[in-house]
């Protein structure tokens, strides 16, 4: 990951955690055992995602550099979807920005 890759996947990441936080302060009805559960899923989709990259670029299809620029990618695409998300759960202001 080049230096400007790995500043707009922190942006974007630290974004995604903003907008997150802000409606779990508002919204989160869950007990400990349910954020167990979440954190389990999360864990599980990090181990199969990583195992596919690694499989795909040992195997030549993808470079480190591609892979990379499509994980920021998505990133900031979700980044974008979860401030959305939170500015219209929470009927914030549509310029809110989650940084």
């Amino acid at each position: 990951m080049d230096e400007d890759q790995e500043r707009r996947y922190y942006k974007a990441s630290h974004s995604m955690q903003a907008a997150i936080g802000v409606l779990m302060q508002r919204e989160w009805k869950g007990t400990p055992s349910d954020a167990k559960h979440l954190r389990t899923g999360i864990n599980s989709a990090m181990a199969e995602h990583g195992s596919l990259a690694r499989l795909l670029i040992k195997k030549g299809i993808i470079d480190e550099h591609e892979y990379f620029e499509a994980v920021i990618e998505g990133a900031e695409m979700e980044a974008d979807l979860m401030a959305q998300y939170a500015i219209k759960t929470l009927g914030l202001p549509p310029d809110t920005k989650f940084i």
